[in-house]
């Protein structure tokens, strides 16, 4: 079996190829079944998945449905804009200093409870 090693051959390889294999090395569940059609959540998200993968985990083979959603790559310049976005954002709310272009975080929980306010 050949593994995947890195997060660009893992990027490439199918979510229902990446659970068959990761079955095979872990032998900790199988794949029962895997289809791919639109899914809708039963909550009021309403959040649509890509594929919904049903496996058997070991010991006593309970069903446990995996929700996929497939999401566009981003390219690394985009990435790093939106890390430069971010770094500017959190240094001008005064959660960052910037001191010999390194990042110190001034006080975490000012910062934790800004996170989870916005």
């Amino acid at each position: 079996m050949e593994k995947v090693k890195t997060e660009r051959e893992i990027a490439s390889v199918p979510a229902a190829e990446l659970v068959r294999r990761l079955a095979e090395e872990t032998t900790a569940f199988e794949i029962v079944n895997a289809v791919e059609e639109k899914a809708k959540r039963a909550d009021q998200r309403k959040v649509e998945w890509d594929q919904v993968i049903t496996l058997s985990v070991k010991p006593d083979q309970r069903q446990v449905d995996l929700l996929v959603q497939t999401r566009q790559h981003l390219l690394p310049n985009t990435v790093l804009g939106l890390a430069s976005k971010a770094k500017t954002a959190l240094v001008e709310d005064a959660y960052l200093e910037e001191r010999d272009r390194l990042l110190f975080v001034r006080d975490a929980v000012k910062l934790l409870q800004g996170w989870s306010t916005a």
